[in-house]
């Protein structure tokens, strides 16, 4: 099992985040919720540009780790289904962030690819509204959801 050292060693080599764990290991990096009596402001912040570039390093193969690792991140978040004739990998995230832990936060950080053709591109959403009609409830799956959508009516 991975300790704060370790972690904070591995994000400060691959230039990644705040590299603050002083919030614990199991809620370092929770964004405030409304709901959560008493829950701390989380320590480990990234923001969606800083993810991007994290993971844009990495799919380019520039960040130090092998090959496997690299393999097994494509796997484990490629979508299935993509819409456009794209290969999307991606991660979503979701949250609250505001004084009062209401706004609704999330994203989308993905790695398109078709033919020779490669993006990496944010979608990141920052609201006090509930989600539209039948969309996710969590902000991180609607702006998933959005590029998806914008993907599909053949935007590029």
């Amino acid at each position: 099992m991975l300790g704060n050292e370790a972690l904070e060693a591995y994000f400060t080599d691959f230039g990644y985040s705040s590299r603050d764990l002083s919030g614990g290991l199991d809620r370092a990096w929770l964004t405030r919720a409304s709901f959560l009596e008493g829950a701390a402001k989380p320590t480990l912040t990234i923001s969606a540009d800083e993810q991007a570039r994290f993971l844009a390093r990495m799919w380019r193969g520039v960040l130090l780790v092998s090959g496997g690792a690299v393999e097994k991140t494509n796997a484990i978040t490629r979508l299935e289904g993509t819409p456009g004739g794209w290969t999307l990998h991606g991660k979503t995230g979701s949250g609250f962030v505001g004084k009062d832990g209401k706004k609704r936060l999330g994203w989308f950080v993905t790695h398109l690819h078709q033919g020779g053709r490669s993006l990496v591109a944010v979608v990141r959403i920052v609201d006090n509204a509930a989600p539209p009609k039948g969309a996710a409830p969590y902000a991180g799956r609607q702006a998933r959801e959005l590029l998806e959508a914008l993907l599909a009516e053949g935007g590029s």
